[in-house]
């Protein structure tokens, strides 16, 4: 299975690598086909410095960490995601959130699902009929 995880999953991994984000993710990769929009890249930037502080890691440690876990995703670029899917990711944020366009878009031009740990995302998607997205708890179905 394709599965795109977002920048919340993404940071829970990054915050709590023994946590039980990072735990699914392990248990999960061997398993499926994991990406990340690059959007994601922005996002690390703009917070790395809080996502260090709370995560205890040195500097070190964490670029260590960020750059692991990132060769275990398939990067989809922006600019490879179709019009299409943008149309029809931005009417399922639209009214949500907005800045989550690139992760729904990239899900749907993959035609895989979506892994969030963003909780107004996940409710407000599943209540448009969005079938193929998970949270932590759902994502649980997958393991073994």
């Amino acid at each position: 299975m394709n599965i795109v995880i977002d920048s919340n999953i993404l940071f829970s991994i990054l915050i709590k690598p023994d946590g039980k984000t990072s735990t699914l993710f392990e248990s999960l990769k061997s398993s499926h086909i994991f990406y990340l929009s690059d959007a994601s890249f922005k996002e690390i930037n703009k917070h790395q410095n809080k996502l260090i502080k709370v995560s205890k890691l040195s500097v070190d440690n964490f670029e260590k960490l960020k750059i692991t876990l990132i060769s275990q995703l398939t990067i989809i670029p922006s600019t490879f995601i179709t019009k299409e899917a943008i149309i029809d990711a931005y009417h399922f944020v639209s009214g949500i959130d907005i800045d989550d366009l690139p992760f729904v878009a990239a899900s749907i031009f993959i035609d895989g699902y979506l892994w969030s740990g963003d909780k107004v995302l996940y409710r407000g998607l599943i209540n448009r009929g969005v079938k193929k997205i998970f949270n932590s708890t759902t994502i649980l179905m997958l393991v073994d």
